[in-house]
């Protein structure tokens, strides 16, 4: 076999494994805030179709931060619309860094990974797109540290 035939050998399993690793995951998307601070009206929106009625959902909220981020603690208003279009508003809290000031989440250097429970074992009753809208409730104009924002869903 010729170098190129391995490549695209090495590149296949890579893509298999990497699919495989996560069998759960039924959304993961993240969209990145503007540098210069996130302001309560620029909500990130995901759309999601929902096919399976059936299944029991956990729903988290993805964040990365930076060293910069002034509070040990971030508030999330989260819009959930139903296919159906009801329309449920949540207020969520929750705590980045310990007592002392320890950062919580994953990462090196000056960037946080965090992802947070925002619903756990909840069914998903209807079929059809739903939206999830998230926006700081921090009540300041321009939210600085904030890298982006998401949200994920999986099987539970």
């Amino acid at each position: 076999m010729k170098n190129g035939t391995y490549i695209y050998l090495i590149i296949g399993v890579l893509v298999v494994m990497t699919g495989a690793c996560d069998p759960n995951r039924v959304f993961d998307s993240n969209e990145p805030v503007n540098p210069e601070g996130w302001i309560p009206r620029d909500a990130k929106e995901f759309r999601v179709e929902i096919a399976d009625t059936i299944s029991i959902y956990n729903l988290y909220i993805n964040l990365r931060h930076t060293n910069e981020y002034p509070y040990s603690n971030i508030y999330f208003f989260v819009h959930t619309r139903f296919p159906d279009g009801q329309l449920y508003r949540d207020t969520v809290e929750y705590v980045l860094a310990d007592p002392s000031g320890k950062w919580r989440g994953r990462g090196l250097g000056k960037i946080k990974d965090n992802r947070y429970p925002f619903r756990k074992g909840i069914h998903l009753p209807m079929k059809g797109t739903y939206v999830f809208r998230i926006e700081q409730a921090m009540r300041e104009n321009y939210l600085k540290g904030i890298h982006d924002v998401g949200l994920r869903i999986e099987r539970y």
